[in-house]
């Protein structure tokens, strides 16, 4: 993979005055790889949440255990976001806020196996119709398409 025309945010730590919002699309293994090599470039240590495990709690907690996480360890990758349903998606509305952020120099991967547009779709149903195109603005302000390559260091 290579990043080309503005690419100085997605890799120089120090322009870090909001969070870092990245989404990963493609294959599971091979975002969950690159989305913790990522992470590891900032020198940041990461909580790890698989989107699944969070599906029965609501919003509010998750984004307590969101913060806190953060906090402590100044990144989060939130792995297949597809399987985060659309009460929990709420929470990424705080968490991706860079007018107003939880953490000032959060780095937050996300990564998905279904296009931006696909997961609007399954959350429609569940988040409000005037607070839906402002969540994907915030999750999808920067989304890297991930081909598969047998040279990525996790395969």
């Amino acid at each position: 993979m290579s990043l080309k025309a503005g690419a100085r945010d997605f890799t120089d730590a120090s322009l870090l005055q909001r969070p870092l919002v990245v989404l990963l699309t493609g294959d599971s293994r091979d975002t969950r790889c690159l989305g913790e090599k990522y992470i590891h470039a900032f020198e940041r240590e990461f909580f790890f949440l698989d989107a699944a495990s969070v599906s029965g709690k609501d919003y509010g907690e998750t984004i307590d255990l969101l913060r806190e996480n953060i906090n402590k360890k100044g990144a989060v990758l939130l792995h297949d976001l597809q399987n985060l349903n659309g009460n929990q998606a709420q929470a990424l509305h705080v968490v991706c806020d860079r007018d107003s952020p939880m953490v000032r120099d959060a780095v937050v991967v996300l990564t998905a196996d279904k296009s931006l547009n696909e997961i609007g779709d399954k959350w429609r149903n569940h988040v409000s119709a005037d607070k839906l195109p402002a969540l994907l603005t915030r999750i999808g302000s920067r989304i890297v398409a991930v081909s598969s390559e047998n040279r990525l260091p996790c395969a």
